[in-house]
């Protein structure tokens, strides 16, 4: 049975946490085009400031929203939710994705050990 599952931001998020995955992945990242990876982080750089927080110290902050998080890299992924006009298929059964976490996270659920 193959069903659809649906997660927020914030679940992706924590998915990640929990496991603690790179989402810049040597076996993930040869999946995508490299011209894209390389207008796609240009974009999350543009979009990303690094702040002092009186009382959490250095932090990055998101332009697009304000939100603010410690871990650079935490916060690239959040980033990318606001990005358009990027989108990334799957390579198993053609569904296109917005985040690379969504496909990634996608890849895990429905075509692992493929």
């Amino acid at each position: 049975e193959d069903s659809e599952i649906y997660l927020s931001e914030e679940s992706l998020e924590e998915v990640i946490i929990a496991n603690d995955s790179d989402i810049e992945s040597k076996s993930f990242e040869s999946e995508l085009e490299d011209e894209q990876i390389k207008l796609l982080r240009a974009e999350i750089a543009k979009r990303m400031d690094k702040v002092d927080d009186a009382e959490e110290g250095p932090m990055w902050k998101c332009t697009e929203c304000g939100k603010q998080l410690k871990k650079k890299n935490k916060l690239e992924i959040h980033v990318e939710t606001h990005l358009e006009g990027f989108s990334h298929t799957c390579v198993h059964c053609d569904k296109v994705h917005k985040t690379r976490i969504a496909l990634k996270t996608h890849i895990n659920v429905h075509h692992k050990g493929a």
